[in-house]
């Protein structure tokens, strides 16, 4: 673990929860813990930490990933580190999320996309606009590689499928490509042949896979490609599923189930939280 002062974390900590009062959020960190809907991409610690070989300057933003016991995780430069929430300003950024005070937040996976990702336009990429995400937008997550041969056979019938779905939900669907393939040229251009309105995340950015082990066994330990999840802007995971031996079943009833999540909206605004 890091090394620590305590003073300024400690008046760090004050300024943050006379805040959070300020504007009547009452999430306490427990709470925020068990409330995924509410947990910024980001947050900024509040003083320099010291990992020994690493350290951290106070004031840095540091992407944000979940909690593990009491402490949260976080990325920085590519490495993964342990931080009391206490110290960063986690708390008051959950509870300005919480209480609608965040200018165009439509959630984490949402906010992720914009930041991170890339629109395939008939040129090659953009930018992703946050105008074009809605509160009630399904991301329909394809997880894939270039030289998955399987991927091929099954993204036919994928995309034949989503566009059918689109025509009767106009709006409501974005597709969406991750992989944890580097970012090598094969690998671009095949994000790129994927074609215009496909979004896709960073190379290799595993952003997107936290939720699948919930829903697929054993996808913490390996995913087999293709694998298709459908996910919220606020990043719940409503279905995924990912091949088994030869076959994609499970991919294919991900599909169905997001035919049904389309035709009950109601049921996804309950799921979606706060």
């Amino acid at each position: 673990m890091y090394k620590s002062g305590s003073l300024f974390a400690t008046l760090f900590l004050l300024a943050g929860l006379l805040a959070s009062t300020a504007s009547g959020a009452d999430l306490n960190i427990e709470q925020v813990k068990t409330t995924p809907a509410v947990w910024p991409n980001q947050i900024k610690v509040a003083e320099l930490l010291d990992y020994g070989s690493v350290k951290i300057p106070a004031g840095t933003v540091v992407d944000f990933l979940d909690f593990q016991g009491k402490d949260a995780r976080f990325e920085f430069k590519g490495q993964i580190f342990l931080i009391e929430p206490e110290v960063t300003d986690l708390l008051a950024k959950a509870n300005a999320i919480a209480n609608g005070q965040v200018a165009g937040w439509h959630g984490r996976t949402a906010d992720y996309l914009v930041r991170k990702a890339q629109q395939v336009t008939a040129t090659g990429f953009a930018p992703l606009k946050a105008e074009t995400i809605k509160d009630d937008t399904i991301f329909v997550v394809y997880y894939g590689s270039s030289e998955c041969g399987f991927c091929a056979s099954a993204l036919p019938f994928m995309n034949h499928t989503l566009d059918l779905l689109d025509q009767l939900h106009p709006g409501r669907i974005v597709r969406v490509y991750t992989t944890g393939e580097a970012a090598t040229a094969a690998a671009r251009n095949y994000s790129r042949s994927l074609g215009a309105g496909w979004v896709a995340a960073p190379l290799g950015d595993r952003y997107l896979w936290s939720g699948l082990p919930t829903l697929v066994p054993g996808a913490d330990r390996a995913l087999n490609y293709p694998a298709l999840a459908l996910v919220t802007p606020k990043g719940e995971f409503l279905a995924a599923g990912m091949r088994q031996a030869k076959g994609t079943v499970d991919v294919d009833n991900v599909l169905r189930k997001l035919e049904q999540v389309l035709q009950a909206p109601a049921k996804v605004a309950a799921v979606r939280g706060p």
